[in-house]
């Protein structure tokens, strides 16, 4: 009967720090699109948001006049 009790505060515990642990866990979203016919990329995790430029294997910055999927933008 004692092992029955430590197995429960055991299996409490433990959900408990699940629970804990999904609350905490960062909210993340990446947003790719087209500027000054340039591939750029946006992540956003919790309140903070930065960038940066997607580049090719030579390090130059990626045109994006072919690709139909990115989302356009005339500035």
């Amino acid at each position: 009967m004692r092992y029955v009790k430590h197995i429960l505060v055991a299996m409490l515990l433990l959900f408990l720090a699940r629970v804990w642990l999904q609350k905490t866990a960062p909210e993340s979203a990446i947003r790719i699109f087209c500027a000054y016919d340039k591939l750029f990329i946006e992540f956003e995790e919790n309140n903070s948001r930065w960038g940066t430029m997607f580049l090719d294997n030579n390090g130059r910055p990626m045109s994006c006049k072919k690709l139909s999927t990115v989302e356009q933008y005339r500035l």
